[in-house]
């Protein structure tokens, strides 16, 4: 039995390289961005608190658990997702620099997810440095989808894709 071996033409254009490693970046940014929401949870706690405070309709309730348990439950989703998130896209940024089309297309998805995003920081009350980092990860996916989609990456990935594999 013999074993499958990749085409000569695996080897990926720098467009192609370049998005692989931004996507990179963008996941670690991700990651960092997450460990900033963390620091900031305390302050993120007692404004949910003061808000809820503020709206009057709190009596007999206890607004601190509520404000701690609901901050500690979006920040467990948090995480669960940014984690999730930041692997999935490592994984697939190697394999789309080994000429998978399948995971380009994913990591796609994966920027445009991070562009809408930005919506929801226009809408919320997101601290800066938060949004900052949310940004610059939307930006740096959104760099690593276009230049994974020029015509030199298209081609290659379609030569790759074309290409005769021994047995």
């Amino acid at each position: 039995m013999t074993a499958i071996t990749e085409p000569a033409s695996t080897t990926a254009p720098q467009p192609v390289r370049t998005a692989s490693l931004l996507y990179i970046v963008s996941a670690v940014l991700g990651l960092v961005g997450f460990a900033i929401s963390l620091v900031l949870l305390p302050a993120a706690t007692t404004a949910a608190e003061q808000a809820l405070q503020s709206q009057g309709g709190a009596q007999g309730v206890d607004v601190h658990a509520i404000a701690v348990g609901t901050a500690i439950g979006a920040a467990v989703l948090g995480g669960l997702v940014a984690i999730a998130f930041a692997v999935l896209t490592i994984v697939f940024a190697a394999k789309m620099r080994k000429g998978r089309n399948w995971a380009r297309i994913v990591l796609l998805v994966f920027a445009a997810l991070h562009v809408l995003g930005l919506i929801g920081l226009i809408a919320g009350t997101t601290p800066v440095l938060s949004a900052v980092i949310s940004l610059l990860v939307a930006i740096t996916a959104a760099i690593a989808a276009i230049l994974s989609f020029l015509p030199e990456s298209s081609a290659w990935f379609r030569s790759v894709k074309s290409a005769p594999r021994t047995a």
